[in-house]
């Protein structure tokens, strides 16, 4: 594959955020909106999927007034998919929404939900840009599939998607029952999106379990937080993952920075290596939403490896303060 349109650190990378609205992905937005210098943030997506969309929206207005980007554009996705996340997990965005740090200031936040449903917000935006996007997705691939169907001239339009998806060589984090627990979860959601998105031309570059693993959101880094308990970024996210760390897979698994890392990229590009690899997507049966190298009838993605999770835990420090 070959690297052109690639993220290189010294460049400023127009920026279309996509993502289910869960904490992590609240994060991930911080992470982006952090680093001005790196991202030019164009607009924001949020599908009703890790996610209670309501309170989820809601606490993203907030954040985009605490940095003071209260004009970005903001649209709430009407798609479905048909593995809905399991209830627990999509109720976290009403513990973000109702932190008091995102609540110190009285009456309806600035920023404004698009009358547009999200899936268009995001075909429009990218349509309408002077130069190409990179798409950030942090959630299931919906939005995109749909922008590729009705507006096919956006994939010319688009660099490159960065998504937090998958699982390659390790197992998936779906445990439901009928499932082999070969997926990742933002796979199973829609696994009829991430083939539509499979069989498109698009440069894919995914981080996916097997990245992301090795970045768990521990007590420990947690704390380090309260260094700077009185800065509202620090505040936010501390408080956050905080209240995350120990809503766990399974008993012995952790909570990860699926998606914090997944924009960390975009802050910092050499924070992990890329192999390219040939993967396809089962779409139906036991095994739907896993996504598992095939030679001979895969398509090319870059999956990211040997990720410097210390370089991680320490950017996050450095910009969450």
């Amino acid at each position: 594959m070959e690297e052109k349109g690639v993220v290189r650190a010294g460049e400023r990378v127009p920026v279309f955020f996509d993502n289910d609205g869960g904490v992590d992905d609240q994060i991930a937005l911080l992470m982006l909106l952090c680093h001005p210098e790196r991202v030019e943030l164009l607009g924001i997506a949020v599908l009703d999927a890790d996610c209670h969309i309501e309170p989820a929206v809601s606490a993203i207005r907030k954040i985009l007034d605490l940095v003071g980007r209260s004009e970005v554009v903001l649209g709430k996705s009407t798609l479905e998919g048909p593995n809905p996340f399991p209830p627990a997990w999509r109720s976290l965005a009403s513990m973000t929404d109702n932190l008091p740090v995102l609540n110190s200031r009285p009456g309806e936040p600035a920023a404004q939900v698009s009358p547009k449903p999200g899936q268009q917000v995001l075909a429009e935006t990218i349509l309408s840009s002077a130069r190409p996007v990179t798409l950030v997705m942090t959630g299931p691939l919906s939005n995109l599939a749909w922008a590729l169907d009705h507006y096919p001239q956006v994939e010319a339009k688009i660099t490159e998607v960065v998504w937090m998806g998958g699982a390659v060589d390790v197992k998936g984090n779906v445990g439901e029952p009928g499932h082999d627990g070969s997926a990742e979860w933002n796979a199973f959601w829609d696994p009829g999106a991430v083939k539509r998105v499979f069989d498109s031309a698009l440069r894919l570059r995914i981080f996916s379990l097997d990245s992301t693993n090795h970045v768990p959101i521990t007590a420990d880094f947690v704390k380090l937080f309260g260094r700077n308990w009185q800065s509202a970024l620090a505040n936010f996210v501390g408080s956050s993952w905080g209240s995350c760390a120990l809503v766990h897979m399974d008993p012995s698994d952790h909570y990860y920075a699926w998606d914090s890392l997944t924009a960390a990229f975009l802050a910092k590009p050499d924070i992990c290596e890329f192999e390219e690899v040939r993967l396809v997507v089962d779409d139906s049966g036991p095994s739907q939403g896993s996504t598992r190298r095939d030679e001979a009838h895969g398509r090319p993605v870059l999956m990211a490896r040997n990720v410097k999770a210390q370089q991680f835990y320490d950017l996050c420090l450095s910009t969450f303060r």
